[in-house]
């Protein structure tokens, strides 16, 4: 399995239950939220780009206008929110 596949594996090893939990309310509730706002409009416009294309054979993006990404998946959030 690719390095990133073992990453994911571990990281959602550590969760609790309760976390896993409380994941899926806030997922619901986004839903619930979506699906809201597409009831009254017909289209939800968002450009978002972190970077421009790269190379294939680069597995991912490491860093963003100078700045280091903690993992692999860092590169694909579109907005930063406190944790």
């Amino acid at each position: 399995m690719k390095d990133t596949v073992i990453w994911n594996v571990e990281e959602g090893l550590k969760l609790t239950a309760r976390e896993i939990g409380e994941a899926e309310v806030q997922r619901a509730r986004l839903y619930h939220r979506v699906r809201e706002f597409m009831e009254r409009h017909e289209f939800l416009l968002i450009p978002t780009v972190q970077v421009p294309p790269f190379d294939v054979t680069q597995p991912y993006v490491t860093e963003i206008d100078g700045v280091r990404l903690p993992t692999y998946i860092d590169w694909m959030r579109s907005a930063r929110t406190s944790r």
